[in-house]
């Protein structure tokens, strides 16, 4: 019930999305497309094509199978929010396209599913104390873990209001993460 219910305010919303199968099958996915033009959504097909299956409406509204996620591609921050908000018993993570580096993709896991919670888990198994963890992130889909972590770096080619939120280092492609830890080697000493 949960997927029909994501599905179809995605469908209300006119978002081309997908539906991704349950671990270990994570890797098949379903995708409806409204029609727009959205290169990214269908560059991801193409990569992934021996994986991808059309659904249409009809089938949406019977799927039946249980999925890990339910991916908008194409959103605008205007939709990301609005299913953040519509969509507020789920846990709605934006997410900048690893493959045109610009499109707005928005994952909808259940609730207790972010980076944070994956996070924590480790860290109470491995009885780290709080002081003692430090996160680096480079998008929107690590605001969970960010805001989680006891000291927080984002590296200097993230989005612009992250840099604002977070302390910047370098790029990721400048040796990001290892000044990261070098400054929080430095402040925990």
């Amino acid at each position: 019930r949960d997927v029909i219910r994501i599905a179809s305010f995605f469908l209300e919303r006119g978002l081309d999305f997908m539906i991704h199968e349950e671990i270990p099958d994570n890797h098949i996915f379903y995708y409806f497309s409204t029609g727009r033009e959205n290169p990214d959504f269908w560059n991801r097909i193409e990569i992934y094509g021996e994986f991808a299956n059309p659904i249409s409406k009809e089938e949406i509204v019977n799927f039946s199978k249980r999925a890990t996620e339910v991916v908008g591609i194409g959103a605008t921050p205007g939709d990301y929010r609005l299913i953040s908000e519509r969509l507020s018993s789920y846990s709605v993570i934006r997410a900048t396209s690893p493959l045109d580096l610009k499109t707005i993709w928005v994952e909808v896991f259940p609730k207790e599913v972010n980076k944070a919670a994956g996070a924590e888990y480790l860290r109470r198994m491995y009885r780290i104390p709080v002081e003692k963890v430090m996160a680096v992130g480079n998008d929107y889909n690590d605001l969970a873990l960010l805001d989680w972590a006891h000291m927080s770096f984002i590296v200097g080619n993230a989005p612009y209001e992250l840099k604002e939120r977070y302390i910047t280092v370098e790029t990721n492609d400048n040796d990001g993460f290892s000044s990261a830890v070098e400054l929080w080697l430095r402040t925990v000493g």
